[in-house]
C-alpha cells in the first residue's frame, strides 16, 4: 500500500463534494514530518458550522503484523477557554462512553477540541482496499460529529449549560 496515493485518492473524493481541502508533503511544508490531507468540511449541524478536517498515516511495525494507523482528526474548536476547557472534559468524558469507536479529545495547550478516530489498516492491502476502510472511517467520524456538532456548539456559545447536555443525552440512552 502506498499512503500517499490513499491520501490523493481521498483528497479526489472530497473535492468531487466540492469540499476544500490541500494534501500537504515533508518535501513542499516544513511545517509537516508526514504527508497531511487538510480539508474544510461544512456544513455540519444547524448553525452550519465548518469542521477542520485531518488525515494522516503513521507506519506500524510489530513482530506479529505490520500496517498503518489511519488517523482522522475533526476539529471542532480551536477557542477553548479555561472555563470550556473544565466543562468539555466532563461533556467529552460522557459522550466518549456511549460512542460506537473514536473519542472527543482536548488539549489545553492549542485550545482545540476535536474528535479522534483511528483506522488500522494491514500494510499487505493494495491502494483500494486501504481507501475503502480509510473512506469507511472517514464517514463515521464525520457522522459522530455531525450528531453532537450542534449541543457541543451551543455549549461553547454559551447557549447550553452543562445541565442541558445532561438532559439531552438522557434523551438519547
Amino acid at each position: 500500500m502506498n499512503e500517499l496515493e490513499v491520501l490523493k485518492k481521498l483528497q479526489a473524493e472530497f473535492e468531487r463534494y466540492q469540499v476544500p481541502c490541500i494534501l500537504r508533503k515533508p518535501e513542499e511544508d516544513l511545517k509537516v514530518n508526514i504527508p497531511i490531507l487538510t480539508t474544510l468540511h461544512r456544513p455540519m449541524g444547524r448553525s452550519q458550522e465548518e469542521v477542520m478536517g485531518e488525515y494522516y498515516f503513521f507506519p506500524i511495525s510489530v513482530k506479529e503484523s505490520e500496517g498503518y494507523y489511519f488517523t482522522i482528526m475533526l476539529t471542532i474548536s480551536e477557542e477553548l477557554t479555561e472555563e470550556l476547557y473544565t466543562v468539555f472534559s466532563a461533556v467529552s468524558s460522557i459522550l466518549n462512553f456511549y460512542l460506537p469507536f473514536g473519542a472527543f479529545v482536548l488539549n489545553r495547550q492549542t485550545q482545540i477540541l476535536a474528535f479522534k478516530h483511528t483506522v488500522i489498516i494491514p500494510a499487505v492491502y493494495e491502494n483500494e482496499e486501504a481507501y475503502k476502510l480509510a473512506d469507511k472511517g472517514v464517514g463515521g467520524a464525520l457522522d459522530v460529529v455531525d450528531r453532537y456538532i450542534d449541543i457541543l456548539e451551543d455549549i461553547e456559545k454559551g447557549k447550553a449549560t452543562f445541565q442541558d447536555f445532561l438532559e439531552i443525552m438522557s434523551e438519547l440512552s
